[in-house]
C-alpha cells in the first residue's frame, strides 16, 4: 500500500489501521498472503505484519475502506494542489491494463477526429499516464544516455553474436 498517511511509529500505526480497518486487513491477508491476522499478533510479529499490510495491492478491501473513509481522504492531499502521484504504480499494471488504455487512448483520438472534422477545435487528448521505471527515465534522460543503453544490448561480442 505504501501510503503511510496513519502517522506515528510502527506499533503505533499498526494499531490505528487494525482500530479502524481490522476486518478489511484480515481478510486482505487471508486472501493475498494465506496469513493469518490473529497468529502474526500473538506471534508479536508486528514489524512483519506492517511490511505486509503495506505491501497489500491497490485493489485490496483495506484499500477500498481507506477510500471510503471520509476522515482518512481529508488527511489525503488535494489532487489540485499537484502533490499526488502523476503516474500509476507499475504493481498491477497488467498488460490487461495496458490494453485497456490504449483502447481508451484510441478512442479519445478518434472522438477529437470526430469533433475537428465536424468544424470543432481543441487539442489532442493527454494519453492516459503509464507507470514509469527507471530503465524510463534512464532512457529519456539524454540522447546519449538512450544510445549507450542500445548499444549495450546490441553490442556484438567479437564471434558475431550480439
Amino acid at each position: 500500500m505504501g501510503d503511510r498517511r496513519i502517522v506515528g511509529g510502527g506499533i503505533r500505526r499498526l494499531g490505528d489501521l487494525l482500530s479502524r480497518w481490522e476486518p478489511q486487513i484480515r481478510a486482505d491477508l487471508a486472501s493475498e498472503y494465506a496469513a493469518d491476522l490473529s497468529q502474526l499478533v500473538e506471534d508479536s510479529r508486528y514489524r512483519h505484519l506492517l511490511v505486509l499490510i503495506d505491501q497489500l495491492p491497490a485493489t485490496a478491501r483495506v484499500r477500498a475502506a481507506m477510500l471510503d473513509d471520509d476522515d482518512y481522504v481529508a488527511g489525503l492531499p488535494d489532487p489540485a494542489s499537484g502533490d499526488t502521484p502523476s503516474r500509476p504504480a507499475i504493481y498491477g499494471w497488467t498488460q490487461e491494463t495496458e490494453l485497456l488504455a490504449s483502447l481508451l487512448d484510441t478512442m479519445r483520438s478518434l472522438q477529437q477526429v470526430v469533433v475537428r472534422a465536424f468544424g470543432g477545435q481543441g487539442r489532442r487528448p493527454d494519453p492516459i499516464p503509464r507507470p514509469e521505471t527507471a530503465w524510463d527515465r534512464r532512457r529519456n534522460a539524454t540522447p546519449q544516455a538512450s544510445q549507450d543503453l542500445v548499444d549495450m544490448f546490441t553490442r556484438e561480442t567479437g564471434d558475431g553474436v550480439p
